[in-house]
């Protein structure tokens, strides 16, 4: 729908990501002062990103470690976790803890061979 229909504002993403229309990216070199500032802004935008998604992922641990659902049933449930995640935030639930003991864990099994699916961010 971004690439073809009306834009109605714009998805802000890392240098991993394509430089697109609809797409806010930084800047590789940048080169004048505006390019710092647009770089330093949109770093900051991102970080509140990242922070919302840490949060959403500790909530609802399935999301971090990966779904195993087939694709047609993935976007409901995800729908389903974020529904649940507002209602949290309205309802004033404290944030999720961090589980140091579940990432020992996982590393544990990583350095054990196995492959494991789980990103700490």
């Amino acid at each position: 729908m971004l690439e073809t229909g009306p834009r109605d504002g714009y998805l802000i993403g890392d240098g991993g990501y394509a430089c697109r229309l609809y797409s806010l990216t930084p800047v590789v070199k940048p080169a004048t002062e505006a390019e710092r500032k647009f770089n330093t802004a949109q770093i900051s935008a991102r970080n509140c990103i990242e922070r919302a998604n840490g949060i959403f992922k500790r909530r609802f641990p399935a999301l971090k470690h990966g779904l195993r659902l087939k694709l047609a049933k993935t976007l409901p449930v995800i729908v389903a976790a974020v529904v649940a995640n507002n209602i949290a935030l309205i309802a004033g639930d404290e944030e999720p803890p961090e589980d140091e003991q579940l990432s020992e864990f996982i590393e544990r099994l990583r350095q054990d061979g196995y492959q494991v699916n789980f990103d700490p961010v």
